[in-house]
């Protein structure tokens, strides 16, 4: 991983509020330029990458943006297959990044 879990939360709430709220980026672009921030890391991950899109989508899901491009990949990340290697990785803050998991299945749920 490249950043901790909290990190990735930051990261990812400073970016929705620079690049979408000051620059008027749209939120598929300010997703994608978020990662590829750090996409040209040897250690970022795919759960580096899962982190970036659930809190994307809790904060895309607050502010009413629509969401559906990244509909399917969260439906990939919430797989229960995947929660090993979530564990394995998150260690310590595991706990937190399922609860914010958990609020993307039901929002899912939801709008499915």
């Amino acid at each position: 991983m490249i950043l901790e879990y909290n990190e990735i939360k930051e990261v990812v709430y400073d970016s929705y509020k620079s690049l979408h709220d000051k620059f008027h980026y749209t939120p598929q672009d300010t997703l994608y330029a978020t990662i590829g921030e750090y996409d040209f890391s040897e250690e970022f991950s795919k759960v580096d990458e899962a982190c970036i899109y659930i809190n994307f989508a809790i904060i895309f899901y607050k502010n009413q943006e629509d969401f559906n491009f990244m509909k399917n990949k969260l439906i990939d990340i919430i797989k229960e297959e995947n929660f090993n290697c979530y564990k394995e990785n998150l260690k310590e803050e595991f706990e937190e990044f399922f609860n914010d998991l958990l609020k993307i299945k039901k929002i899912l749920k939801n709008i499915l």
